[in-house]
């Protein structure tokens, strides 16, 4: 058995032993754990409430997430596999992911976009090869539309299937949606119980010319020490997040460059000024 051959994975054993790709295997072996660990995913399984696939997506959704996941939000992610077919049920089961990365605080998207990058590297023919990777907001045009929903962005919704934070139909952290709104058009739309929209507000906290200008003069570029991205390549950062009742103003603004942005929300850096006017940056850690 897979036990007595220690050159395999779970997934190459299997892989090796049936007419599987590895890539399917994996995915076999993780909904199997899943029904093993889980007793309530296995009845759902034999009274056939939730399908096969179901569990699959469940199983990938939930996987290095077991922190954050208790008995309350597995039950209320099999009701939904329960009411919806497997494609419905993966985008509920993406948002409950990304809210989960957000708790952990180290969750995979956080991962992958503090790695991401472009790499060139030279070929043995003395052609170059470009690759990488960006994040969502990146590849996307350069005017999308991020939809959250109030709690969500406050960080106050209690049931993660209820809350909605997707760029594109993609979801995203809610880091990610505030780092997103800090310096771009924000607009209001309020939605009824059925989604039917009742309100459009008005575009709002968005930096003006002047103060864009005040900002260049004051931080000549981004603050974060020894970065030389000059104004114009820098966005203006609310330093206490306009969710949390942050002014549009001066001293709430700080010039950071896109990295350093990133670092601020999804890496969960914060900054803050001494008496002197000198920007201090601080580690997740201190």
């Amino acid at each position: 058995m897979w036990a007595a051959d220690a050159s395999l994975s779970g997934a190459g054993w299997l892989a090796a032993r049936t007419s599987l790709p590895k890539a399917e295997a994996r995915t076999l072996l993780r909904a199997a754990a899943m029904v093993h660990r889980h007793p309530q995913v296995a009845d759902g399984l034999a009274t056939g409430a939730v399908s096969s696939n179901h569990v699959e997506v469940l199983a990938k959704a939930t996987a290095r997430r077991a922190e954050v996941l208790d008995d309350g939000h597995l039950d209320a992610l099999l009701n939904a596999a329960a009411a919806l077919p497997v494609d419905r049920f993966a985008t509920v089961a993406r948002r409950w992911a990304v809210l989960a990365d957000d708790e952990l605080a180290s969750g995979d998207y956080r991962d992958r976009y503090l790695r991401r990058g472009v790499y060139l590297s030279r070929l043995l023919d003395g052609w170059f090869g470009l690759s990488g990777t960006v994040s969502p907001e990146t590849g996307g045009a350069t005017a999308v539309s991020v939809v959250v929903d109030a709690a969500t962005l406050a960080g106050t919704r209690s049931d993660p299937l209820e809350a909605h934070c997707d760029l594109e139909r993609i979801p995203i952290g809610r880091d990610t949606a505030q780092r997103l709104a800090c310096d771009t058009v924000l607009s209001r739309v309020v939605l009824s119980a059925r989604s039917v929209v009742v309100d459009v507000g008005r575009s709002r906290r968005l930096v003006t010319p002047t103060l864009r200008k005040l900002l260049g003069l004051r931080d000549r570029g981004c603050v974060f020490v020894a970065c030389d991205r000059p104004p114009r390549w820098c966005d203006a950062h609310h330093v206490v997040p306009w969710s949390e009742g942050g002014r549009t103003d001066l001293d709430n603004r700080a010039l950071v460059c896109r990295r350093h942005h990133g670092l601020l929300h999804e890496g969960r850096w914060w900054l803050e000024r001494d008496p002197d006017g000198i920007w201090i940056t601080h580690t997740p850690t201190g």
